[in-house]
C-alpha cells in the first residue's frame, strides 16, 4: 500500500515536471517567431534611433528618405535571427525534454525495469546539457548583439560630436 502512494506520488511529480517542459516549450516557440517576425523592424529602428525600441513608445521613421542602408544594421539583424533560432531550438529541446518526463511517468506507472531507468536518465540528462548548450549560445550572441549596439550608440556620439563642432573641421 506505501509503495502504491510512493509510485502515484513520484507520478504525479512527473506529471508536474511534463507540464512544465511543455509549457516551457511552447512559450520559447512563440518567443522565437516573434523575434523572428520582427527582427527586421527591431534592427531598422536600433541603427537609425539609436536607442533600444522595448520599454518606451516607438519613434516614426520616414525610411522612403534615406538614401542607403544603415551602418550596423545588417550585423544587428544577422544578431536577431541568430538568437531567434536558438531560441526555437530551445523550444525543441524543452519539448524533447516533456516527452521524456511524459515517458518517465508513464513507465513509473508500470513499475520500470533497470535498463529503462538508465534509459531516461541518460536521455534527460543529454537533453539537459543540449538545452544549456543552446543557451550558452544565445549568451554569446546577445554579447555580439549588445557590442554592436554600443558600436551604433559610439556612432551616434560622434556624429552628435561632428555636427556640434562643424566649424573645426573646415581648418
Amino acid at each position: 500500500m506505501e509503495v502504491k502512494k510512493g509510485i502515484e506520488s513520484i507520478t504525479k511529480q512527473l506529471r508536474k515536471v511534463a507540464w512544465f517542459w511543455m509549457l516551457l516549450s511552447m512559450f520559447l516557440f512563440l518567443n522565437g517567431g516573434y523575434q523572428l517576425w520582427t527582427a527586421k523592424d527591431t534592427a531598422e529602428y536600433i541603427a537609425i534611433h539609436k536607442e533600444l525600441p522595448w520599454g518606451k513608445k516607438r519613434q516614426e521613421t520616414n525610411i522612403e528618405t534615406m538614401s542607403s542602408v544603415p551602418y550596423l544594421e545588417l550585423d544587428l539583424l544577422d544578431s536577431l535571427h541568430s538568437i531567434a533560432c536558438i531560441t526555437i531550438g530551445m523550444a525543441f529541446f524543452a519539448w524533447w525534454k516533456g516527452g521524456i518526463a511524459c515517458e518517465a511517468f508513464r513507465t513509473k506507472a508500470k513499475v520500470a525495469t533497470t535498463t529503462d531507468k538508465k534509459r531516461l536518465a541518460c536521455k534527460s540528462v543529454w537533453t539537459f546539457v543540449f538545452f544549456l548548450g543552446l543557451y550558452g549560445w544565445a549568451k554569446k550572441d546577445g554579447k555580439a548583439f549588445l557590442n554592436t549596439f554600443e558600436k551604433i550608440k559610439e556612432q551616434s556620439s560622434l556624429d552628435y560630436k561632428e555636427y556640434q563642432y562643424r566649424y573645426l573641421l573646415d581648418w
